[in-house]
């Protein structure tokens, strides 16, 4: 465009399929709602973290959700099976 006019938009970009990613199984993955100051937790990540559910509050090993393993184990573990 040499008038310095903006090029106009085609409609390329809406007309293109947006791929969606594939839902999870039902029942696949199931969250625990907790109280502040933790984030929602998968359910499978309870045992990773040696934790347990109490109400809306998680119970471990450490005062905060965190996991008792670096995250290279963790990592090594999921890979595992």
């Amino acid at each position: 465009m040499q008038d310095g006019a903006p090029p106009k938009h085609t409609g390329g970009a809406r007309t293109q399929c947006q791929i969606m990613p594939a839902k999870p199984p039902r029942g696949a993955m199931r969250w625990q709602p907790l109280r502040t100051p933790h984030l929602p937790l998968e359910s499978q990540k309870l045992s990773a973290h040696l934790a347990e559910i109490v109400g809306k509050d998680a119970r471990g090993p450490i005062k905060r959700l965190l996991s008792p393993l670096p995250l290279h184990e963790l990592f090594a573990q999921a890979a595992a099976g």
